[in-house]
């Protein structure tokens, strides 16, 4: 009880600081759900590195939306086609603010109780019929049976979900003139696949007009792209309409491990992980390390991860809600197979690391974590962009594996060979529209997503 109230009291004096009075109420309360993320709730860090994060994040003195407007224009180069969309929730009312660089576009608010932003990306889920699809390659509890209902996967008309979550997500004002999106979430708004948002008069999808990029949170965002501004030596330019690849001079390629079993999950084999990795490496001319089978061992693999300039992990994953720090892992091989949120995440800790910068995750769940109202706390993606990283791709649910394979494939002909605009999130939309083409199932195609927050 002690510690608690220390705690509190530590929170308490650094978000009334005179910096911070000064900041309105959105933004004050973002800084203390990020705090709250961060430390008991999230079992992340300790008291000295949020105080130091959210020092950065005050020293921008950040006190309206006009001043992170200008923050955007500071950072990257003025492209009418590149928008920011911001979200803040608090006590049942969501709200939403998109910008340009140097421009607040709109700025308006809706009321909603989380427990319906939880229900319509259940209504999601069971429309696109995920359960059942992934079961058959999915980590499941030893001794248990997961009883899927057919019938339970048409509640309602996805047309109709769609409808309603491009009206939650999607101000008025967001128009086809933007080609490209970032999304600095709230609660769970960062485990929505933006791909299948409706906004147009046509009724195309999102994705058939702009990639979209999802930060993990404000704070994450603003200290990352300072960051990334200053080894630049000024604004970043890849949002400013110019293309970019990405050069592979040593990768790292983890391949379906041999699985533990000695722990409380089963893990059905993963046949089209070979073939995946082995698509990848037609794409890579210079060095690689590629860890299959036994040799996939979580020291191995933490020691070629670092200096590795990209990494990607075709094995299982899985998401806890409840405990993602310590129960959301990648699965590799061993008797102490699995690498967790938090261990990815202390990487941080050890100085002489050296983080990928790009790291694809083609396995399941990555994306997710525990849904705080600053966000989304835990995840696989998110520990890997706190270590040092800076673009992750990653999976919402599990995929097919011939769409799987199919898409990364592609993803990795467009990143390396050809470049694309808004890199790394271009690419990816490009691959998307391809895997579209071959597999027309949005369940198919709907899961990976560009996470980061830079470009």
């Amino acid at each position: 009880m002690k510690l608690r109230w220390l705690w509190f009291i530590f929170i308490f004096c650094i978000l009334h600081q005179s910096r911070g009075q000064s900041l309105d109420s959105s933004f004050r309360n973002c800084l203390r759900q990020y705090a709250e993320m961060q430390g008991p709730k999230g079992r992340g860090w300790d008291p000295t590195e949020i105080a130091a994060s959210i020092d950065k994040f005050e020293s921008n003195k950040l006190n309206n939306t006009q001043d992170f407007a200008s923050l955007l224009l500071k950072q990257y180069d003025y492209n009418p086609e590149a928008a920011f969309l911001l979200y803040f929730y608090d006590a049942g009312i969501l709200r939403r603010i998109l910008f340009e660089p140097g421009i607040v576009v709109s700025d308006d608010s809706i009321h909603i109780s989380s427990d319906s932003l939880n229900n319509i990306g259940f209504e999601l889920n069971q429309a696109l019929n995920i359960q059942a699809l992934a079961y058959p390659r999915s980590p499941r509890l030893r001794g248990t049976r997961i009883s899927i209902d057919q019938k339970e996967s048409s509640t309602r008309d996805i047309n109709a979900i769609i409808r309603d979550l491009t009206q939650i997500l999607l101000p008025e004002k967001f128009t086809d003139q933007y080609k490209h999106l970032v999304v600095i979430p709230a609660v769970n708004i960062g485990s929505f696949p933006f791909h299948l948002l409706k906004p147009y008069s046509d009724s195309l999808f999102l994705i058939d007009r702009c990639s979209f990029t999802v930060a993990p949170t404000l704070i994450d965002f603003v200290f990352q792209s300072v960051k990334a501004e200053i080894k630049s030596g000024g604004a970043l330019s890849n949002r400013s309409g110019k293309s970019a690849r990405f050069i592979v001079e040593n990768a790292l390629l983890v391949c379906n491990p041999v699985y533990p079993t000695n722990t409380d999950f089963s893990f059905p084999d993963l046949p089209g992980a070979e073939t995946e990795i082995g698509a990848a490496m037609q794409h890579i001319k210079n060095q690689y390390h590629l860890l299959a089978g036994e040799d996939a061992k979580k020291q191995t693999v933490l020691s070629y991860l670092n200096g590795s300039d990209m990494a990607y992990f075709a094995t299982h994953g899985v998401a806890d809600a409840e405990s993602p720090m310590s129960n959301s892992f990648l699965v590799l091989s061993g008797d102490s197979g699995f690498l967790t949120s938090k261990e990815i995440q202390d990487l941080r800790l050890n100085h002489n690391y050296k983080a990928p910068s790009l790291v694809i995750l083609s396995a399941c769940q990555t994306g997710l974590g525990k849904s705080l109202d600053g966000g989304v706390v835990g995840s696989i993606a998110r520990s890997f962009i706190l270590s040092g990283s800076d673009y992750v791709i990653e999976s919402l649910w599990n995929v097919d594996d011939h769409a799987t394979s199919f898409l990364m494939r592609r993803f990795m002909h467009y990143i390396t060979e050809l470049g694309t605009k808004f890199f790394p999130a271009g690419a990816l939309r490009l691959a998307i529209l391809d895997t579209k083409k071959q597999f027309p199932n949005p369940a198919h195609w709907a899961s990976f997503t560009a996470f980061g927050a830079v470009e």
